[in-house]
């Protein structure tokens, strides 16, 4: 057998970090003791990732000829201590997997930490290819050196697709059985072997894998904005090649003949839709349309004969987002579902068949989700789930047109599952574990994803002297932590995590101390405020169809429904000042979430405004502050007036503010160098510069009554990862 040349550099694998040229294996950053001999093994299992190498290519590779009588128990011994520096075990192997009198495979996803080899279409390397009702616009007298450019690129991608095709093919023909010890006796079939994205640096999101296979389109976020855009790469390859240079471009879809991708692009309140050649070139501008204004899953789809594209678009006069398709032929554009009042429609994607079309149907902001289909042709849509939990992005359909794959927060954290066309039990997909987003499948059954991990913390700044101290973390874990909100004595802090697995209302001491989880609802509860005794928590939660506001009684523990709209939304409470009176904002009777208001003890409802609103809070002289969802500025409400109080800059979201005193803290995001905490006075209008933050805010800002203290919740890391899972 032929010999690889070796591999130089660094890998990683979960944990651990392989410097093969060194010839040292470390975890968390710590060097890990490992002999030569276990180390020359782990080396040539990495040369084949995810592939079987023979105990006799492993003989002929350490210890060749025919002379040497103890391999089989040297070799032996070499694995079990390779495992033990893993702390992997034969019987559930999670890096080394015994192939039953054969051999072993490495079957941890790798990740390359060299620099891989990116190709940029701003260099002419694309050769003109036409797409039916589609004009071209390359120039017609490129050069010589362009189009040998071109062909280059052209081969290179063909040996590629060959490549992944072949090695799929071996992989598939040495898949064996998981053994119990080193000598191969059979106890369960083999696992799924998951691939990462290799060698790229940066975020990896929204993975589109082609109809064959054999490559994968998405969007890469640097900190170098021109090598931010969309990216293809041939499968497990570490060479890219960049198709467009706009960081807000998001969503690749592939033609299904491979040969174009379709983008989104937004600018603002709009979005356009964009087309490339897979080989770089110039791009072409498909349709404009006005962008949601919520936060919900957004999606462009191909039909299976590449002459519709379906995306979904917001109405002004409807004040609802609805699924269109447009004709690539003659650019006619029809609608192809009109959700009821409170609900937006998005997220397309066609069925591979072109039959059918799902969607996700959810209620503005407030992550009430559920999956749809639709006639391609048109027809009533037909509702596939029915648990009303979060979806965050498009689903995917395997190639038989009978299954519908998905990323839910139906069991809490966010995961991948799988649901029949029909209908019926959905069940979670094995592989891929928490965190997994945005699937994508091809023909030939492989599934890209996206790994998410994103801690969101919440940090304190001490103000008691004059000069605020440096931000140190309060509540830092591997989880989201938001919205958190002082108690009146400042003692507590009321805020939201899904630490346990779900969105839940948690407390603890103002000095992050003594964690304690008030609700146990095991779905979505959020944005908790203290009521102006300190007795009660009031709170959102997303129990069935609809947002409803809820309190519990701190001491108590049993949360009761404050106010329930069976045809509307009702979210982000907050206390009037002498806590009769709750504030909160919904699209009860309209359109739009206002602000409206309900007594604590009971009683209906009262509208408070007759415009957009969304957080309030009350000062002590009556008047109401509020800000608007996805408008910035403050809002003021006196003397039934509803006016713009201060237009900017910031509070960065609508959450991102805190009355206090005689002003108003606030996060502002939109500095020119880094975000920053302000205070504005409310007589003078005199804005001041707090502090300036080293990472992006998240959502939530408190400041404690005596405004010695503020706590906030911070972005602290965000990485998304494209994974392959091949035998899915």
């Amino acid at each position: 057998m032929a010999e690889r040349a070796t591999i130089g550099g660094r890998v990683r694998a979960g944990l651990f970090e392989i410097d093969i040229a060194s010839g040292e294996l470390y975890k968390s950053g710590r060097k890990v003791a490992l002999q030569e001999q276990p180390f020359r093994i782990l080396t040539i299992l990495l040369q084949r990732p995810g592939e079987l190498v023979t105990r006799q290519d492993l003989q002929n590779r350490l210890w060749p000829g025919d002379t040497y009588v103890g391999f089989d128990e040297g070799l032996n011994v070499a694995i079990r201590k390779l495992r033990a520096a893993f702390s992997d075990s034969a019987e559930n192997p999670r890096f080394i997997e015994t192939i039953p009198r054969r051999g072993y495979r490495f079957i941890a996803p790798i990740t390359r930490l060299d620099a891989p080899t990116i190709v940029s279409s701003a260099e002419p390397a694309a050769i003109p290819v036409q797409i039916e009702s589609l004009p071209t616009s390359h120039a017609a007298g490129r050069s010589w050196i362009s189009r040998l450019a071109a062909m280059g690129l052209l081969i290179f991608i063909s040996v590629g697709v060959v490549w992944f095709w072949g090695r799929r093919d071996r992989a598939g023909s040495s898949a064996g059985s998981r053994p119990n010890d080193d000598t191969g006796s059979q106890v369960s079939p083999s696992k799924l072997l998951l691939s990462p994205l290799m060698g790229v640096a940066g975020e990896q999101r929204m993975p589109a894998i082609s109809p064959d296979g054999s490559r994968i389109a998405f969007l890469l976020q640097t900190t170098e904005p021109k090598k931010s855009g969309i990216y293809v790469m041939v499968a497990e390859s570490s060479t890219l090649l960049q198709l467009s240079t706009n960081g807000s471009d998001s969503d690749p879809a592939w033609s299904p003949d491979g040969r174009f991708i379709a983008f989104l692009r937004t600018t603002g309140d709009t979005f356009s839709i964009w087309m490339v050649s897979t080989l770089g070139g110039q791009e072409r501008r498909i349709y404009s349309g006005a962008r949601c204004p919520w936060e919900g899953p957004v999606s462009i789809s191909f039909s299976p004969d590449g002459q519709q594209l379906a995306f979904g678009e917001w109405s002004a006069e409807t004040k609802r987002n609805s699924i269109r398709v447009i004709s690539l032929a003659d650019s006619s554009v029809r609608t192809l579902t009109t959700p009821p009042s409170g609900y937006n429609d998005s997220a397309p994607a066609f069925s591979p068949k072109g039959n059918w079309l799902a969607f996700i149907r959810w209620t503005g902001p407030i992550f009430v989700d559920d999956l749809f289909v639709i006639p391609a042709s048109g027809g009533e849509p037909r509702q596939i789930t029915f648990d009303h939990r979060r979806i965050f992005s498009a689903a995917a359909w395997t190639a038989d047109e009978r299954t519908i794959l998905f990323s839910s927060a139906r069991a809490g954290m966010k995961s991948l599952w799988r649901i029949g066309l029909a209908g019926g039990q959905a069940k979670p997909i094995t592989g891929p574990g928490p965190n997994a987003d945005h699937p994508s499948v091809s023909f030939g059954g492989q599934l890209a994803y996206q790994y998410d991990v994103e801690d969101e913390n919440l940090w304190r700044v001490d103000l008691g002297n004059g000069r605020p101290t440096e931000p140190r973390p309060l509540l830092s874990s591997k989880t989201s932590n938001l919205m958190p909100d002082f108690s009146p004595d400042g003692r507590k802090i009321a805020f939201e995590s899904d630490r346990s697995g779900y969105e839940e209302i948690w407390t603890c001491d103002a000095e992050g101390s003594n964690l304690a989880q008030v609700t146990r609802l095991e779905r979505y509860a959020g944005s908790p405020r203290w009521s102006p005794d300190g007795r009660y928590i009031a709170f959102d939660f997303r129990s069935q169809q609809h947002s409803e506001i809820y309190v519990v009684e701190v001491a108590v523990g049993t949360p009761r429904a404050l106010v329930t709209f069976a045809d509307a939304d009702s979210v982000v409470p907050s206390w009037s000042r002498d806590g009769r009176w709750i504030y909160f904002a919904s699209n009860h009777g309209g359109e739009t979430l206002r602000l409206w208001k309900a007594p604590l003890d009971g009683g209906a409802p009262v509208q408070v405004t007759k415009h957009d609103g969304f957080r309030a809070s009350e000062l002590a002289d009556g008047t109401i502050l509020y800000t608007r969802f996805s408008q910035p500025g403050i809002m003021k409400l006196a003397s039934n007036a509803e006016k713009l109080f201060w237009k900017g800059p910031g509070p960065d979201n609508w959450a991102n503010w805190s009355p206090s005193g005689n002003g108003v803290f606030f996060i502002d995001s939109d500095s020119r160098d880094s975000p920053s905490i302000r205070f504005l006075n409310l007589k003078t209008r005199q804005l001041n510069s707090i502090l300036k933050l080293r990472k992006p805010s998240f959502y939530g800002l408190t400041v404690a009554a005596d405004q010695k203290a503020l706590v906030y919740s911070q972005h602290d890391r965000t990485e998304h990862d494209i994974v392959l899972l091949r035998n899915f």
